[in-house]
């Protein structure tokens, strides 16, 4: 609530009401100090004791229906883990540990977000499995936003047949997936590819490798292939040198038509190399998503 000032310049604490009443006042009177005072002194306190208390209701009403949120995003959650919280079954100490923490942070997890949802419902059912590895789930999982859960689950990857080839997945850069990427890289769920490792790399170095060995080709056995394709004009040091321009030409031209779909190509994806967790956390949450939709696991 916001007051006016008496004359000497100090807070009345006067409502919209009270001021129209000292202004009435003042207009017959042609002096509103003394009214002021009595108002101030007689009624201000009143008014924001009122006030006060509407704050204290307003914020009873919000916690109050955030609660309400929280507990139906739980029942959700259970029930699409097919859990009861009362009836749950728990095990060991620490298993009964990290369960708790699960329904104190699920509460928290809107159904509406569908891939989070998942994870945090699949790793539910790796906590009560016995999983080895729930207690880095259960923190990394914790820190996962909406945006990082779509990436995981949706991103397809490319399984490589090398065990030195981890799977890694390509993401736009000009795409707000890429901006989510770096997100999870910090987290340690993905790794950044350097050029020579990621797909495209390999292509150009290949490409750049092929073109090269041609090109040294070509200068290594001139004085058998440049004969037999231009005849005499080869024999002379001038049709050499023009020859060796023509290949020089060829191979710049053969090169930049190559080599500038690869580049556009870096510009415009980054290929990422995924980690373990991102491949633990993808598998929990996809399986959950098949059960969520009724499809056969």
């Amino acid at each position: 609530m916001t007051g006016n000032k008496d004359t000497n310049g100090t807070s009345t604490g006067l409502d919209g009401v009270g001021r129209s009443l000292v202004s009435a006042v003042k207009k017959e009177t042609g002096s509103a100090g003394l009214l002021t005072e009595v108002y101030r002194d007689t009624f201000a306190p009143a008014q924001r004791l009122w006030g006060e208390e509407r704050r204290r209701k307003a914020a009873e009403k919000i916690v109050s229906r955030r609660e309400a949120e929280r507990e139906a995003n739980l029942r959700q959650h259970l029930s699409q883990s097919q859990c009861d919280k009362e009836t749950i079954d728990v095990g060991t100490a620490e298993t009964d540990e990290l369960v708790f923490k699960w329904l104190d942070a699920a509460q928290d997890i809107n159904p509406k977000d569908q891939e989070l949802s998942a994870v945090w419902q699949g790793l539910l059912m790796e906590i009560r499995a016995g999983n080895s590895k729930r207690n880095m789930l259960m923190k990394t999982i914790s820190a996962l936003e909406a945006d990082e859960a779509s990436v995981i689950l949706n991103y397809s990857e490319s399984e490589s047949k090398s065990i030195s080839s981890p799977r890694s997945i390509l993401i736009k850069k000009d795409s707000a997936d890429f901006i989510t990427a770096k997100k999870l890289e910090l987290k340690g769920l993905l790794n950044r590819k350097p050029f020579l490792q990621t797909r495209i790399g390999m292509v150009a170095s290949f490409l750049l490798a092929m073109l090269i060995l041609l090109y040294a080709s070509l200068f290594m056995f001139d004085g058998i292939l440049l004969p037999t394709i231009f005849e005499n004009q080869a024999d002379t040091s001038a049709g050499r040198a023009q020859l060796r321009n023509l290949i020089v030409l060829s191979f710049i031209g053969l090169s930049s038509f190559t080599m500038h779909p690869i580049y556009s190509s870096v510009r415009r994806v980054a290929e990422y190399e995924t980690t373990w967790l991102f491949i633990e956390i993808k598998a929990l949450g996809l399986t959950q998503l098949k059960k969520n939709s009724g499809a056969p696991t």
